[in-house]
Parts: structure tokens; sequence; C-alpha cells
């Protein structure tokens, strides 16, 4: 039987320990990191990186923590069942949808800050390059938006044990 409680802290766990990482990527004194910084602090661009690392503290860190104490009243305190299927399907699709989603917004606002910054390029050529990733990210974000629902769906479905 899964605990589901602990594998959504568990998630939670791991989303600071990327954001962490992230953290340190921005303050490390090697190239390419080195541009990180001058890049958030322009805007523009760095406005999607800075969204891709703050969503992966907000939704990432805080949304499956609150989903892991949400859980853990359904599964210990009401001692309701959870189907696990379900479960593993809205747990999947949420995080891959949230993963994908932050890793895109922060390598399109990475790429487009360097090419403005460092390369040099006009701000319509860096659009352009965001533009590519608009499909992309909307596409992730309607996968984590999917799996939230798939996975609240689950939760509030949850049945009490057959006696």
């Amino acid at each position: 039987m899964t605990i589901w409680y602990s594998v959504f802290r568990n998630a939670a766990y791991s989303y600071l320990a990327g954001f962490i990482i992230w953290t340190a990527l921005f303050i490390l004194p090697f190239s390419p990191f080195t541009y990180l910084l001058p890049i958030l602090v322009r805007g523009g661009p760095g406005i999607w990186l800075i969204l891709g690392y703050l969503l992966n503290l907000t939704v990432g860190v805080i949304g499956s923590g609150m989903l892991s104490s949400l859980i853990y009243t359904i599964e210990i305190h009401e001692k309701r069942v959870i189907n696990r299927k379900l479960m593993i399907s809205g747990f999947t699709i949420l995080n891959g949808g949230i993963i994908s989603s932050c890793v895109l917004l922060a390598t399109a606002g990475a790429l487009g800050g360097y090419a403005i910054d460092i390369g040099g390029a006009s701000e319509l050529a860096a659009q352009g390059l965001l533009t590519a990733y608009v499909y992309p990210i909307t596409i992730t974000v309607i996968m984590a938006i999917v799996g939230a629902a798939l996975t609240l769906l689950t939760m509030i479905g949850a049945k009490a044990p057959v006696a």
C-alpha cells in the first residue's frame, strides 16, 4: 500500500533541492552562470527566467507540501483509501508539467536574455526566440493543470476502507 502523503512530501523535498541548486547556479563565478544575474536584473526575457525559478518554489515546493498535508489528512486521519492508478497518473502528469514548464521558462529567459545582453541581439530578435517557447510552455502548463485536477479528483474520490 502506497502512502501518498509521503510521495508528495518527497516530491516537495526534491523541488526544494532543485531550488537550492538553482539558487547556487545564479551565484556561481563561472561562465555561463555569471550571465544569469545580469539577465535577471535587466528584465525583458529575464522575467521568464525568474518566473520559472519562482514557480519551482511556489508550485513545486509549497504546492507539493500542501498536497502532502491534505493527503495526510485523507490517509491518516480520515483513513480513506486513494485509488492508486489514478493517483499515479495525476502525480506523474502534474509533476511532469511543473518541471517541464519551469525548465522551459528558465531556458527561454536565459537564452533570450543572453541574446540581448551578451549577443547584442535586438529586442525583436529576442522576442522571436521567446515566441518559439510559447506553445511548448502552454502544453506543459496544461499538463500540470490536468495533473492537478486528476490529483484533486482522486483525493475527493478516496473511499472509506471496506470493513
